[in-house]
C-alpha cells in the first residue's frame, strides 16, 4: 500500500513563479498519475492535517 498524501487546497500555495513547488506543476503531475493508471487500488490518497506542537518538536528544536 502506498499512502499518497494530496489535497486541491495544495492549488493555493504560491511562493512566486521561480519556485520550484508551484500548484500547476502539482496539479499536472496528480492528473498525469490519474490518467496513467498509476492511482490505483495499492494507492491511498490522504488529507494532510495541521501538525501540532508536539510532532513538529519530535524532528525540530526550539531555539
Amino acid at each position: 500500500m502506498i499512502y499518497l498524501c494530496y489535497s486541491d487546497k495544495f492549488q493555493a500555495y504560491n511562493f512566486g513563479p521561480e519556485h520550484p513547488f508551484n500548484p500547476v506543476r502539482l496539479a499536472l503531475a496528480y492528473k498525469l498519475m490519474e490518467e496513467e493508471g498509476s492511482i490505483d487500488d495499492q494507492v491511498c490518497r490522504i488529507e494532510p492535517v495541521a501538525a501540532e506542537e508536539e510532532d513538529l518538536l519530535r524532528v525540530h528544536d526550539l531555539g
